[in-house]
C-alpha cells in the first residue's frame, strides 16, 4: 500500500472571498458617512437649496460692481461680465452719479440690497421676457441670445438670491413649474397670456367654436408652445 499522501486537486472554480465582518462594518461606517455627507434630495426645500451656497460666500474676497442708477443693467452687465466675478465672493456695490461720481458710504449691505432689487426690476423689462407684468414668460430673442442674455439673466437672478436679495417674482408660475421640473408636461398656459393678437385671436375662437374654455391635445400642445416660446 503506498503511503505516499495524495496531492490535492485544484479546483477550476473561481474563489470566493467571504467579507469579514471587520470589513462589513467598515462599509457600514462609509455608507452612513455618505447619507451624512450627501444627503438625500427628496425633502429639499427652497431655505434648504439656498443655503449651501450662502454658507460658501468669502468675504475675504469680493467682486466689485460700479452702478449708476439711471443705467442699472449697464453696470451690472458690466460687472457679471468681468473675469475677477465669482458668485461665492462677496459683492461689493458703489453707487455712482450721472457725472461718474461716486456716492459717499461704506457698502455694509444696504447698497448691495438696493442694487440687486434695482436689478431684478430692470430684469422683468428685458426683452426675453414678454407677458403681463406679474406673469411673464420667456420669449426668444436672437440678438439677446447672441449675447448670452438668456444665460445673464440666470446667473443674475440666482446671485440675486444667494446673496440675500430678491428674486425674479416676476416670473409666472407655470414657467417657475417648468424651469424647477415640478411640471415637464402638460403644461397648462393662458390664452390670455399669449402677446400676439393673431395667435391668441385664433386660439380663442377655436375654444370658443368647441364650447368650452379646454381644448383638445394638439390645440393645447400648441397653446403651451407659443406660451412658452412666444413664437413671434
Amino acid at each position: 500500500m503506498d503511503n505516499q499522501p495524495h496531492s490535492r486537486k485544484k479546483s477550476s472554480l473561481p474563489r470566493v472571498r467571504t467579507p469579514s465582518i471587520a470589513s462589513m462594518s467598515q462599509k457600514r461606517k462609509r455608507s452612513k458617512l455618505q447619507r451624512k455627507v450627501f444627503p438625500s434630495t427628496d425633502y429639499l426645500t427652497a431655505p434648504d437649496v439656498v443655503a449651501e451656497p450662502s454658507a460658501k460666500i468669502k468675504n475675504t474676497s469680493c467682486s466689485r460692481f460700479n452702478i449708476n442708477r439711471c443705467n442699472v443693467w449697464d453696470g451690472a452687465i458690466r460687472g457679471f461680465k468681468r473675469a475677477s466675478f465669482d458668485p461665492s465672493h462677496q459683492m461689493q456695490v458703489k453707487f455712482t452719479d450721472d457725472e461718474g461720481q461716486t456716492e459717499d458710504g461704506v457698502d455694509t449691505g444696504g447698497p448691495k440690497r438696493e442694487f440687486l432689487t434695482l436689478l431684478m426690476e430692470c430684469l422683468r423689462m428685458r426683452r426675453i421676457f414678454d407677458g403681463p407684468q406679474d406673469r411673464k414668460f420667456l420669449r426668444f430673442d436672437n440678438a439677446a441670445a447672441k449675447d448670452d442674455e438668456y444665460f445673464h439673466a440666470g446667473r443674475m437672478s440666482a446671485t440675486s438670491i444667494v446673496h440675500g436679495g430678491p428674486g425674479p417674482r416676476f416670473l409666472s408660475e407655470t414657467l417657475c413649474q417648468h424651469l424647477t421640473g415640478m411640471k415637464n408636461t402638460n403644461i397648462e398656459a393662458i390664452i390670455e397670456d399669449i402677446t400676439d393678437d393673431t395667435v391668441r385671436a385664433s386660439l380663442l375662437e377655436r375654444s370658443y367654436i368647441g364650447g368650452t374654455t379646454c381644448i383638445n391635445r394638439q390645440k393645447f400642445q400648441l397653446v403651451a408652445d407659443c406660451w412658452l416660446l412666444a413664437v413671434p
